[in-house]
């Protein structure tokens, strides 16, 4: 169970990123919360909030160097940590007016349909790295200040180990400044 959850873990960040972009939304700082995820037909949203509320906790009473390189690792990927197991990014004008979605900036991620109906988007993509490879769907629904997301993605190892993974998010709009918040290199 705890593999599942190291990849769930992993896999809701770069679908999330993957949502981020669409016509109308603001630049500024956002807050992305991961409201349910379910792995392999078992919902874990209750065991990842508590991990996460851990992990922030665990940041907090590390030595102040130990914490500066945890904090310099998540700002690398254009994030921080927020209340509750949330967590902030920073959104450019750029990201903000694209038409297609944002995926990993490690460029792992791509995206092979996006279909834009009103204020709702889907889209299909797929991730690789060098151990697993990660297929899915998803939709977004999106507001200039609101965005809620459902993807369904399968992952498959080298090794032939397959998961099943729904992530629903939501992110929220801040406020335009973004502070120390920087958004990922390629998009300075």
């Amino acid at each position: 169970m705890r593999k599942r959850i190291l990849i769930a873990c992993f896999l809701a960040p770069s679908i999330l990123y993957g949502q981020v972009a669409g016509p109308g939304l603001k630049p500024g700082l956002w807050e992305v919360r991961v409201i349910r995820q379910v792995v392999d037909g078992r919902d874990i949203s209750a065991q990842l909030s508590q991990a996460s509320r851990q992990m922030q906790q665990a940041m907090e009473n590390m030595p102040p160097e130990q914490r500066a390189r945890m904090e310099g690792m998540m700002k690398q990927h254009g994030a921080r940590w927020a209340a509750n197991g949330a967590y902030e990014i920073c959104m450019t004008p750029a990201m903000a007016k694209s038409e297609a979605p944002i995926i990993s900036k490690e460029g792992r991620c791509r995206t092979s349909k996006v279909v834009r109906n009103g204020n709702r988007t889907s889209f299909a993509f797929t991730c690789k790295d060098r151990e697993v490879t990660t297929t899915g769907t998803g939709s977004a629904e999106i507001t200039s200040d609101r965005v809620t997301t459902r993807t369904d993605a399968t992952s498959e190892s080298v090794t032939g180990e397959k998961h099943t993974v729904r992530v629903e998010s939501e992110m929220r709009y801040v406020k335009a400044d973004c502070g120390d918040v920087k958004p990922p290199a390629e998009d300075r």
